[in-house]
């Protein structure tokens, strides 16, 4: 592989607040026929798309590079559970040195033009469509990605792409780092292909895609499902260590009285905290869901595992197992405190029926 020539794809996805009425964002939208209702361009029974999100056009931008200008165009995608994606989609229209590709991508990768300006139609959106997203502002991470997308005319074999120093630089957005053989053989395993003359390979970096647009076009999107769904796992990460740490303070300076109810209000706040934040998981979870092993499933698969989606899942499942168990420790200290204030109240009213008795006998024995 000597040369490129076709699409860059820059992704960057944000979270811009909590769970998003899509039906209300596309009425905001109404007359100005810049939003449509997402869907894979290859419909296929493999691939269940739940609350399919929102497209957005936001037109086209020049970016001027080494003298050369190049014409961007931008879509965006709102997401029923918080997320906002922008791509930037840049044509290489003529065949690039791949020198010249890697010099590029590696620009791409760590100027701040474009984030900047992904940010600012994040706010935008955020601001635009404040009635339709509950709790709206814009977290102060988020994820991105490079995807080459090339047509499979004149492209490189597999072989010839595989066993090229400058394809492996060009996916991990280096100049002239000499990549060991166990970093390129990562990438090597995720190597996959339908026909003879299509072929895609996904790394936690960035993908290359050769394929007809509307397939490669496709294998993009399901990528950035996984991508998002990586953004959102990590935002409830760091939202369940904020809200634990809250309660695990709030414990440390309760004093606790069976006259306080204290405990019966963390027990409430972290099962309130644990029934919010589960249906937002589950709802993540489920927005892509794959049945039988379709070429696209084997893609979403692998994105996944290279986003590292199980590993934040796993960690968000364990902080919510223990919000559970916060919340259920916070209610056995409150059914015990009720449970000494009833013994209490009981040994107050034997005392109340008894004590008269017992004074009765006193007196009559010993005061006459």
């Amino acid at each position: 592989m000597k040369t490129f020539k076709g699409h860059i794809l820059l992704q960057r996805i944000f979270d811009v607040g909590g769970e998003i009425d899509l039906p209300r964002a596309a009425e905001l939208l109404a007359g100005t026929g810049l939003a449509e209702q997402f869907k894979l361009r290859r419909s296929s029974r493999n691939i269940i798309i739940d609350q399919a999100p929102l497209s957005v056009s936001l037109g086209e931008w020049e970016h001027e590079h080494s003298g050369k200008v190049f014409t961007i165009q931008t879509l965006g995608k709102l997401w029923s559970f918080g997320a906002f994606s922008l791509t930037f989609k840049i044509a290489i229209t003529e065949e690039t040195s791949l020198s010249e590709m890697k010099r590029f991508a590696h620009y791409l990768e760590n100027e701040d033009e474009i984030t900047t300006l992904a940010l600012a139609q994040a706010e935008r959106v955020a601001s635009d469509l404040a009635p339709a997203i509950k709790q709206p502002g814009i977290w102060n991470q988020f994820e991105d990605y490079i995807i080459f997308m090339r047509d499979p005319d004149d492209a490189p074999s597999p072989e010839e792409l595989l066993s090229s120093e400058s394809f492996f630089q060009l996916l991990l957005t280096e100049t002239d780092v000499q990549l060991s053989n166990q970093i390129k053989d990562s990438i090597r395993a995720n190597f996959f292909q339908y026909s003879k003359d299509d072929y895609v390979v996904i790394d936690w970096n960035a993908a290359f895609i050769c394929a007809s647009p509307a397939d490669a076009q496709d294998m993009a999107d399901v990528a950035e499902f996984a991508l998002c769904q990586v953004l959102e796992m990590r935002y409830y990460d760091e939202m369940l260590d904020r809200k634990l740490g809250t309660l695990y303070k709030s414990i440390q300076v309760s004093k606790p009285s069976i006259f306080s109810n204290n405990y019966s209000q963390h027990a409430h706040d972290a099962a309130l905290i644990y029934i919010e934040i589960s249906e937002v998981i589950e709802k993540i979870e489920n927005t892509l869901k794959v049945i039988g092993d379709f070429y696209y499933a084997k893609i979403f698969r692998a994105a996944s595992e290279r986003f590292r989606v199980k590993d934040w899942q796993a960690s968000v499942d364990q902080k919510l197992k223990n919000l559970a168990d916060v919340s259920s420790l916070f209610q056995a200290e409150t059914n015990e405190k009720r449970n000494q204030l009833m013994e209490a109240i009981i040994i107050i009213l034997i005392a109340i029926e008894v004590i008269p008795f017992i004074w009765t006998g006193f007196s009559e024995h010993f005061l006459k």
